[in-house]
């Protein structure tokens, strides 16, 4: 049997499933852990509404929870292509208001249907302002040329230390677990697995989008615009591997917060790569 008559089949099947969740409008969105879908054209075979369960096993998958007929009065959401057996959805808006497009390869017809994130592009975020950074002071630390990539004689504030431990694992679904990716006695930061990755390339391993080395020092991956930001402005240096691994342009040693003032500013980085890497669009001054 042909792959897309055995798909339109398989989507047959899938409307028995009992799931009470319609989507109307035209545009898809992610809701609460699913893909709603509200038209997808099928090559030339026909249309259907789709609905997704979203999980993550190393990668994002999509295992198909209900397929009906789209409403009468919306347009198509995209496509699917039974050549390459790939869904392309036009528009899917997140529930922190970026908006993106997205490709989904298929992966498995049985038992389920499911298919894979293949690639996934911004195509506009909330227009909130980016938080200036100002100059900082004094002379940058010195810092090792290769891995592992720390400063050099630099010993962390305590007060100012036991603050920012308080504000990162204060940060939601953030745990606090020993770095997976840094050498020991590091803390790694953690994203809880109901946080939503929009950005796991610039992970350099599991769900640690971050860690605390022991002098107060930190390695994350900011947006690579921010990144060259902090770099400028004399609160970060890139990674020694930044320019050598792809989506890791952004991979950045963020330097010992020396005061509380110094501190907010650091902490503002930290939020802003958690913003960015889960789509989330918290305000850092909540945590202070």
């Amino acid at each position: 049997m042909p792959l897309h008559i055995r798909m339109i089949v398989l989507f047959a099947i899938a409307l028995a499933l009992n799931f009470s969740q319609r989507a109307h409008a035209e545009r898809s969105r992610l809701e609460s852990g699913y893909l709603i879908i509200p038209r997808i054209d099928v090559d030339d075979f026909g249309a259907f509404e789709l609905i997704f369960r979203i999980e993550f096993n190393g990668e994002y998958l999509f295992v198909l929870e209900h397929a009906s007929d789209p409403a009468q009065d919306t347009t198509s959401s995209g496509s699917y292509d039974s050549n390459s057996q790939t869904l392309v959805v036009d528009e899917i808006e997140l529930e922190t208001g970026e908006l993106y497009s997205a490709t989904l390869e298929l992966v498995s017809q049985s038992p389920d249907i499911v298919f894979r994130l293949k690639g996934a592009e911004l195509i506009s975020s909330p227009s909130d302002p980016v938080v200036a950074l100002p100059i900082r002071s004094g002379v940058r630390p010195r810092t090792t040329s290769d891995v592992p990539h720390t400063q050099i004689g630099v010993e962390p504030v305590p007060a100012v230390n036991t603050e920012l431990f308080r504000r990162v694992y204060s940060l939601p679904e953030v745990e606090q677990r020993p770095s997976i990716s840094s050498f020991s006695g590091t803390w790694g930061l953690w994203l809880g697995d109901n946080l939503t990755l929009v950005h796991p390339e610039v992970i350099t391993a599991g769900r640690e989008f971050a860690h605390i080395h022991t002098d107060g020092s930190l390695h994350l991956s900011l947006e690579p615009n921010r990144a060259r930001e902090a770099v400028e402005a004399g609160w970060a240096i890139s990674h020694p591997w930044a320019d050598q691994r792809e989506g890791w342009e952004g991979l950045v040693l963020l330097y010992t917060p020396r005061s509380m003032e110094d501190l907010d500013v650091i902490f503002q980085l930290i939020v802003d790569s958690y913003n960015f890497i889960t789509g989330q669009n918290i305000q850092a001054t909540d945590y202070h």
